[in-house]
């Protein structure tokens, strides 16, 4: 690996990390302030919140870790790029049937 790859690979792990915090970050605030601060709805803030941090743990998962780890198991590393999409369709379910 050159210098050159070296540094590339370097920036492409820490801006998708970056970005991929950043959308975490951005859902926990939708989840967690944005109803109380502007009087959104709750159940939206829940579905556009669990998205932003299903999307930023998907692609962390997809980019980052397969950066740092090139020789993972494909079998491993397909549960953990699903996994923030199954936890996103239970929130999902649950804010389509909430009663209040």
């Amino acid at each position: 690996m050159t210098w050159n790859d070296r540094i590339s690979w370097l920036a492409l792990a820490s801006c998708m990390s970056l970005w991929a915090f950043v959308m975490v970050v951005a859902g926990l605030i939708v989840i967690f302030d944005l109803p109380n601060r502007v009087g959104f709805p709750v159940r939206l803030s829940l579905l556009v919140g669990g998205l932003l941090v299903a999307g930023g743990q998907f692609l962390f998962a997809l980019t980052a870790s397969r950066l740092f780890f090139p020789g993972a198991s494909p079998r491993l590393t397909g549960v953990v790029e699903l996994l923030p999409w199954a936890v996103f369709a239970v929130v999902a379910c649950s804010a389509f049937f909430w009663n209040n």
